[in-house]
């Protein structure tokens, strides 16, 4: 039967830390495409207290604490929380949308969360079925003559032949590589099909975009972007070392913009590159319906889902708050700050997350006279069977649908990101 980890007192490997990280989970229904409707009242309400560093897992619809010598049968793991014993840290088990950290934008007699967010670039928000991520923006007219001269100024310094055969455009056959235009590998191709020229691509890839032009804004549409010799599908955009590259040719206003990147988790519907210029803007409403500046044609958004003040500041420069508008899902924030994730006794903060099916609030309380180095507060439920790990084969692990995600379980595409091997700039590979 195995053995069942309920004793209170812990192994000496195991630091015990002087407060409670105190949780409360809700729990619904799995035939909602991950969607928790704040309307209802169907969420199971689960709580635990815990004061170790462990992997929070969800197994049968309850809720526990894992040490790294501890797995369960069939369990999905949630959250990672690492005590320390000034602060805690949170931080998410998997890159895949539906189990990534969300923090939810909302404020509800039930359900208090954040009210607002200050949007940075690359910032991922999430509403409905729908996620749009921040690509880029700019509020100063003298930033962007800057950035064009900068742009021409890495031009002229691109570097002579690289050392490497291999490392070549596979379609100007060129070795040089500048900040702007880098060698880069967007596929499965190898050797000397390995690496194209990010304004190559961008020529290539021009004839599968459909370029609608809007009122003050720009929409680039695409069904499905692959490489024509491994068949691998392509990125819209990659990210290396904070910057995003873009595979189409984005023309950028004169004036002050906002480049928006829309995707669904319907992987049948369009993707969208939005180019919105943001003259005399105080307010960006987004939603379902024809009047909204940036437009979601999905039942699971509402028709004024979230809106995005523009405010101008003391010192000129603007920044952008995103609020949600009551809408029947939420406005979802893809938790990366620290902001969000780190925890102290002196700075109390009310975040609510949503990973899967599951909502959490987090909270930290202090032990005072009861903390005890060797004891831990916390117990696994009864009716769950806890095992010591004896060998790595036998650790838990979420098993992928790599037939539902096969996407995302290709080179680098599951972070999104490109790794040194997959860019060439200055006549080496960094």
């Amino acid at each position: 039967m195995g053995i069942c980890t309920s004793k209170k007192k812990v192994d000496e490997n195991i630091q015990i830390v002087p407060y409670k990280v105190c949780i409360t989970a809700f729990i619904w229904n799995k035939e909602s495409h991950n969607l928790f409707d704040f309307e209802s009242n169907q969420a199971a309400k689960k709580e635990i207290e815990l004061d170790f560093s462990a992997t929070l897992s969800m197994v049968d619809n309850q809720i526990i604490a894992l040490t790294d010598n501890e797995y369960v049968n069939k369990q999905i793991q949630l959250l990672r929380v690492d005590c320390q014993q000034e602060y805690m840290m949170l931080s998410g088990m998997s890159q895949k949308s539906d189990q990534r950290v969300w923090a939810i934008l909302c404020n509800r007699p039930d359900f208090e969360s954040l009210n607002e967010w200050e949007l940075q670039k690359g910032d991922m928000i999430k509403l409905g079925r729908m996620k749009l991520q921040l690509l880029d923006f700019n509020y100063e007219i003298d930033a962007l003559q800057q950035q064009k001269e900068q742009v021409e100024n890495d031009d002229e310094l691109q570097s002579k032949d690289l050392e490497l055969e291999a490392s070549q455009c596979r379609i100007c056959f060129s070795k040089s590589g500048s900040l702007s235009n880098p060698l880069f590998s967007p596929c499965k191709c190898i050797g000397s099909m390995k690496y194209v020229h990010l304004n190559c691509l961008q020529i290539w890839i021009q004839q599968q975009i459909k370029i609608k032009n809007q009122q003050s804004s720009i929409q680039y549409i695409w069904k499905k972007m692959e490489c024509e010799i491994c068949k691998m599908s392509l990125q819209s955009t990659y990210t290396y070392q904070g910057q995003i590259f873009c595979i189409m040719q984005i023309q950028k206003p004169v004036v002050p913009y906002m480049i928006w990147k829309i995707t669904s988790d319907d992987k049948s519907k369009e993707g969208i590159i939005q180019v919105m210029e943001l003259l005399d803007k105080s307010e960006i409403k987004i939603g379902r319906v024809p009047d909204c500046d940036i437009k979601l044609k999905d039942i699971s958004v509402s028709r004024s889902h979230a809106i995005i003040k523009v405010i101008k500041q003391e010192d000129n420069k603007y920044k952008l708050i995103l609020q949600d508008n009551n809408s029947k899902f939420g406005t979802l924030l893809y938790a990366q700050s620290d902001k969000l994730l780190r925890y102290e006794l002196q700075y109390q903060q009310k975040v609510l997350y949503q990973i899967g099916r599951v909502l959490l609030y987090v909270q930290l309380k202090e032990k005072g006279k009861s903390y005890n180095k060797q004891f831990t507060c916390y117990r696994h439920p009864n009716q769950i069977q806890v095992f010591p790990k004896k060998t790595i084969n036998e650790q838990a692990t979420i098993v992928p649908n790599f037939e539902k995600d096969k996407d995302n379980q290709l080179s680098f595409q599951t972070h999104n990101e490109l790794n040194q091997d997959d860019i060439v700039i200055n006549v080496k590979q960094i």
